[in-house]
């Protein structure tokens, strides 16, 4: 932690400064007691923009709908058909490079709907399942048009490549959107430490070490904590994007 009187890093444990020599057995549980509330603000002020995000979605759901649509739907729509129209019509680049640029475009639309939008991971996954399933179609339309070929899938591996193609970009919106939750804890990080550690936490800090204070327990066991929730949302977002990779390219691995 911080010296309160001299600015310098000195040790949780320590009771006294070792740089000014001042006592720190009573302002460290005001410190102590301030970080937990500034925890606390936090989380509270995150429960509020979630709420305030749902009881929009059910007070005017037409308006929460096209108002989210309108933001995060049409453009990356738009956007992925004038890539594959730009990439494959007229500069007829390999399609690989295309399906890893519709892995790209719908990234920055998924984080803003965690960061800015705040709605849930269910709302985020219908958004992208739509910007997948329709940019897909209206590409498949767009070579059935130039090429005069049939528009719809002609047998069952066409359909398992259409399907695989809209579910990476549905990944990639989902990646995106936990991408910004990753982001959004890691920054909370030095305040979440000192909150209350879960049960798991405090189990696990007393296998580390037992022998240690009470306080000095508390201490590694919200470190723990904290570092178990970034975990979790590093292994969910790794998920997400290897399953969005996976279904972009698996075509080209199968083929090679």
């Amino acid at each position: 932690m911080e010296c309160p009187f001299c600015a310098e890093e000195v040790k949780d444990e320590a009771l006294v400064c070792k740089h000014c020599g001042r006592d720190l057995k009573i302002p460290k549980p005001v410190i102590e007691e301030n970080l937990e509330l500034i925890a606390k603000i936090g989380e509270l002020q995150r429960e509020l923009s979630d709420l305030r995000s749902e009881l929009a979605q059910r007070r005017r759901p037409v308006g929460f709908w096209s108002r989210h649509l309108a933001i995060y739907v049409v453009p990356p729509i738009l956007l992925l058909l004038a890539a594959h129209v730009l990439l494959i019509v007229k500069l007829d680049v390999n399609p690989l490079l295309m399906r890893f640029v519709s892995m790209l475009i719908p990234l920055p639309f998924g984080f803003c709907l965690a960061w800015i939008a705040r709605v849930g991971w269910r709302v985020a996954l219908g958004l992208g399942l739509i910007v997948g399933v329709v940019s897909v179609a209206g590409m498949t339309a767009i070579i059935g048009y130039i090429d005069e070929i049939p528009v719809m899938p002609q047998n069952a591996q066409e359909w398992r490549e259409t399907i695989e193609y809209a579910t990476s970009i549905t990944l990639a919106t989902l990646t995106g959107y936990l991408l910004a939750i990753l982001a959004r804890n890691v920054l909370h990080h030095q305040a979440l430490e000192h909150g209350r550690p879960s049960a798991t936490a405090v189990r696990l800090a007393s296998m580390i070490g037992p022998n240690v204070g009470r306080q000095a327990l508390r201490r590694r066991a919200e470190r723990i904590g904290g570092t178990i929730t970034i975990l979790k949302s590093v292994g969910t977002a790794l998920g997400s994007a290897s399953g969005m990779v996976y279904t972009g390219v698996r075509v080209f691995l199968v083929a090679t």
